[in-house]
């Protein structure tokens, strides 16, 4: 799933081409929210490798700054805030 989440932005698109990757193999397919979940985690982490890289080398200031600012985006454009408040994964560096 990592390696199709690299190329596919849909969660969807993911979920379809594991499910590809399995039958041929007559393997049993796990139940979809299980899948869609497995999808939506390499989907996140795929997505959070570029912000983590960028990340790494700022100051604690400019995270700060960048976080507020990305938040704001997102309350901008009415989009829902991740559980926690944090649109990004970039409080673990």
């Amino acid at each position: 799933m990592m390696k199709t989440a690299k190329t596919r932005t849909d969660a969807a698109d993911i979920l379809n081409a594991a499910v590809d990757a399995l039958i041929p193999h007559r393997f049993e397919l796990p139940a979809i929210t299980a899948l869609r979940r497995l999808a939506g985690t390499a989907h996140r982490r795929v997505n959070a490798e570029p912000w983590n890289a960028v990340c790494t080398q700022l100051e604690e200031s400019k995270r700060t700054g960048l976080e507020a600012l990305s938040l704001s985006l997102i309350l901008a454009n009415n989009a829902k805030v991740p559980v926690g408040g944090k649109p990004f994964v970039i409080d673990r560096y």
